[in-house]
């Protein structure tokens, strides 16, 4: 019996003495089976001496804990390879004596620390997004050491896909329109959520589409001005979310610009023509062009305060001839096309005073008794001038405002025919007056 716990005691302590409690306690287990089986020790009280060994070194401090970590590890569960959206745990033990802290850290940022109790850590990211692909670190450390180890982890995309159909539309307010929302990449019908913000970008709504066989479809009815907006759709796989949006733009050109008809104006004279659009509206800008023929004279722009409007646009021209005037409106995209354009004319009408008014004699103003004389009157003039022939302030001959010459002949000239002859075209505008002295002389006899 001596000589079982002399050995005994002398083993535990050169087992304990340089090493940590457990160990020690794991030194003596191990040697008193086998002293039990070997030399038919007593185990009971081989463990009674060895269990009262350690109990003193640990009270007394012999057997104190000294060891730096050892055996720190990192695991990331499924993978080191992961798919956006999938669950990973992280998980970071280590030995040590006394226990090690363990710090877990994302590219030098710091995500979950223990304190020096637990010997092991847990963390654990829902659904891995591709920017948590990174070097992840785990530390541990006592006040005898540290040590660290390093996993490199890698997200890859999800095949999830979505594309929203028109990627910007123009729409006519009281009409409709369906956006279409078509995801791709999931393995079973994604849910689609629809949502519209408001062109200032503060109020969010939230809206109720179809879905079908991997889409949805979002029917807008009676667009009106506050319809417009960003309208987005969001498709979500598992825990993978994807976002796809539309841009939806509401105009409002109901009618053809009225251009009012200014009436004749005199030549040489300014006039004023106005071009009225009723009720429009643009998310950029109208432009008004006026038109002669092919040639621009004006363009004016206008634009818009989130309101339906009415538009007038307003051309002053000097003016020489009979011309036909275009008011063209365009309403213009937020690109700068044009979305809608819509046209009126109008004949601006030039009048005149008589003009080159003119008093012809055939065959002269010398004639011979008993001759046949023609007197021809003309004139220009806006409207046509009225034409009055008199003799000795005698009328001769009036023609009506539609014709622009007059005729008037003697198929005898007398002696008496000799005189002044006048010919007056006359107008609203003003007149003319031309005058031809006519002389008739007698005839000889042989």
């Amino acid at each position: 019996m001596s000589v079982c716990l002399s050995l005994s005691l002398s083993v535990c302590l050169s087992v304990c003495l340089p090493a940590c409690l457990p160990v020690c306690l794991s030194a003596c287990l191990s040697l008193c089976v086998c002293l039990s089986v070997c030399l038919s020790v007593c185990l009971s009280v081989c463990l009674s001496v060895c269990l009262s060994v350690c109990e003193y070194l640990r009270v007394t401090g012999v057997c104190s804990s000294t060891a730096p970590p050892t055996n720190t590890s990192l695991s990331v569960r499924p993978g080191d390879w992961l798919q956006e959206g999938q669950q990973v745990t992280f998980s970071c033990q280590s030995d040590g004596a006394p226990p090690p802290t363990l710090v877990l850290r994302r590219k030098g940022e710091e995500l979950q620390r223990t304190g020096p109790a637990p010997s092991q850590l847990s963390f654990s990211l829902s659904s891995a997004r591709l920017e948590d692909s990174a070097h992840y670190q785990c530390e541990a450390s006592n006040q005898h050491g540290s040590q660290l180890v390093t996993r490199t982890v890698s997200v890859t995309a999800h095949p999830l896909q979505v594309e929203v159909s028109p990627p910007v539309s123009s729409a006519e307010r009281g009409s409709g329109l369906v956006l279409t929302c078509r995801a791709s990449g999931c393995l079973h019908p994604p849910n689609f959520t629809w949502t519209r913000t408001d062109q200032n970008q503060n109020q969010s709504q939230n809206l109720q589409g179809t879905q079908q066989d991997g889409l949805s479809l979002l029917r807008l009815q009676d667009l009106d001005l506050q319809d417009q907006g960003v309208y987005r759709c969001e498709a979500q796989c598992d825990s993978v979310i994807r976002t796809g949006t539309v841009q939806v733009h509401v105009y409002s050109f109901p009618s053809d610009p009225v251009l009012e008809r200014p009436g004749p104006v005199l030549r040489g004279r300014e006039a004023v023509l106005r071009c009225d659009i009723t009720d429009v509206f643009s998310a950029n800008q109208m432009r008004v062009l006026w038109l002669s023929g092919n040639t621009t004279l004006h363009s004016e722009s206008f634009g818009f305060s989130g309101s339906l409007q009415n538009v007038s646009a307003v051309l002053q021209r000097r003016v020489q001839e009979d011309q036909v005037l275009t008011c063209r409106a365009q309403l213009l995209a937020p690109g700068g096309h044009v979305w809608r354009s819509r046209t009126a004319s109008v004949l601006l009408t030039v009048h005149s005073p008589p003009t080159n008014t003119s008093l012809s004699v055939r065959p002269g103003d010398w004639l011979q008794e008993g001759q046949q004389v023609t007197f021809s009157c003309q004139s220009d003039g806006a409207p046509p001038p009225t034409l009055v022939l008199r003799r000795k302030g005698e009328e001769l001959q009036r023609t009506g405002p539609a014709p622009s010459q007059l005729s008037f002949s003697l198929s005898s000239a007398r002696l008496e025919d000799s005189a002044h002859y006048q010919c007056e075209a006359s107008n609203q505008h003003g007149s003319q007056l031309v005058t031809r002295t006519i002389s008739v002389t007698g005839t000889t006899s042989c």
